[in-house]
């Protein structure tokens, strides 16, 4: 349209069909597209480029899609609960958001791994009953909120597809045809209960570091299943907090008693204890909650700002609630999936100095633990602190800092966190055994925490 065209007089039985079409534009233009950001932070803002992905994707948790958003993997319906089913039993629900909003056509496929997260050899047909290339059917728009979007949802095993054996797997969603270009990727582990446990996890055995760090020590109990070479058969993985980025492999037996396999070090299965996680609540856009300082509506976006964090490396260890690095997508008021409003939520963390040769990023679930562009911290040199602002849906979530180096670029999270023995974290002990049919197989998970409970 030319709006510098001369504008033509109105009839009266025009004009209320006129103005009633301009309130309607007013109308839907006050629900925000995700682009049109105004001032606030673009470090999350996604590029119309993601809209036909090429990107190089890995056998990790992770999204290659900036427009897609909160995508989760959980087992049955509990968003804390992490993606390991028993063969045979239960199911796992995956969601996510797009910010395009409309309806596009999704599919989904399940692809099996060995035990170091790369493909088996295996073809589909051997761990996959029905069709493994499935269509996501399950979607709805949001409704009345300032970012649109459209909420997927699928659960799966289903009747279309069953998974027939045990072991590491890898899910995978992209768009129609386009399997080689998957929006985001999640790992999840189908077990079986063929061998017992004895888990004991203690402050570690070396002395230097007992106030600092975590021992998982457990032996294996042949039940139901014969191990004839457990050096060789074997393979071990544990994970804290469901972690994968941080996991011990390849632990072996030190020694063996009977039909037990004992695997009692001294530091190859230790953890850092780190600290309880932070916290911030934006269920609610009414008022401020736990970790928020205030809320305000800029050009039509919501803004949560955060209390500023303080640096936890020298203080006393503090016993806290928390959910274990996870987050919880939900409201106070609505439909948790279709009517949850996305927000910026502008994170400061104070500091006596800009770090030379290192990076600070914000990470938990909501990152897969990785180091993404979009969490990671900017200094702002007037007022001596990192900032950094990420576009989230509401809920609760927990995070931690890591500070990110050339020499350590898995992170150093107790550089800022601290780190204690006397923190509550869970663990995850799998057990893969290399079947002769040329896969590992998942024959037990047991799952505990730094209180033995």
């Amino acid at each position: 349209m030319n709006l510098h065209k001369q504008l033509i007089p109105l009839s009266v039985k025009e004009s209320p069909l006129v103005i009633y079409s301009l309130l309607t534009v007013l109308l839907i233009t006050s629900c925000t597209s995700y682009i049109d950001t105004g001032s606030t932070s673009t470090s999350s803002t996604p590029t119309n480029a993601s809209e036909e992905p090429s990107v190089e994707w890995t056998y990790t948790n992770a999204v290659y899609d900036d427009f897609i958003r909160s995508a989760q993997l959980y087992s049955e319906n509990d968003q804390l609960a992490p993606p390991y089913i028993p063969l045979n039993g239960l199911f796992l629900t995956c969601r996510f958001d797009d910010l395009r909003g409309g309806f596009n056509d999704f599919n989904y496929q399940i692809v099996h791994c060995d035990y170091d997260w790369s493909p088996s050899d295996l073809e589909e047909h051997e761990y996959v009953q029905g069709f493994n290339d499935n269509s996501i059917t399950e979607m709805d728009e949001s409704f009345n909120m300032k970012q649109m979007y459209t909420h997927y949802s699928f659960t799966f095993p289903n009747d279309m597809m069953k998974i027939t054996l045990s072991g590491n797997y890898l899910l995978m969603v992209y768009p129609d045809g386009e399997e080689d270009a998957p929006i985001f990727t999640q790992r999840f582990v189908v077990y079986e209960n063929l061998i017992g446990y004895d888990v004991n996890v203690k402050p570690s055995t070396i002395i230097s570091e007992r106030r600092y760090k975590q021992e998982v020590d457990f032996e294996l109990k042949q039940v139901s299943y014969p191990i004839y070479d457990a050096y060789s058969d074997l393979d071990m993985a544990i994970l804290q907090n469901d972690r994968w980025d941080n996991a011990i492999f390849d632990l072996k037996p030190v020694f063996m008693k009977g039909s037990t396999f004992v695997y009692d070090f001294d530091e190859e299965n230790n953890f850092d204890g780190l600290n309880e996680f932070r916290w911030f609540d934006s269920k609610s856009i009414r008022f401020n909650a736990l970790g928020t300082d205030s809320i305000r509506l800029v050009n039509n976006q919501w803004n949560m700002y955060l209390h500023p964090s303080e640096r936890r490396t020298y203080e006393v260890y503090r016993t806290d609630i928390d959910l274990n690095g996870k987050r919880l997508l939900k409201n106070d008021d609505f439909d948790w999936f279709l009517e949850s409003e996305y927000m910026f939520v502008h994170f400061s963390l104070p500091y006596d100095f800009k770090y030379p040769a290192a990076d600070i990023y914000v990470v938990g679930e909501f990152t897969n633990w990785n180091f993404l562009d979009k969490a990671k911290m900017k200094w702002n040199e007037s007022a001596k602190r990192y900032e950094c602002s990420i576009y989230l849906k509401q809920g609760l979530y927990n995070y931690m800092y890591s500070v990110v180096s050339a020499e350590d670029p898995k992170g150093d999270m107790p550089a800022i966190e601290g780190n204690n023995q006397e923190t509550e974290n869970t663990y995850s002990i799998f057990t893969y055994y290399n079947d002769p049919q040329g896969y590992s197989r998942v024959i037990g998970l047991y799952i505990t925490d730094s209180y033995n409970k």
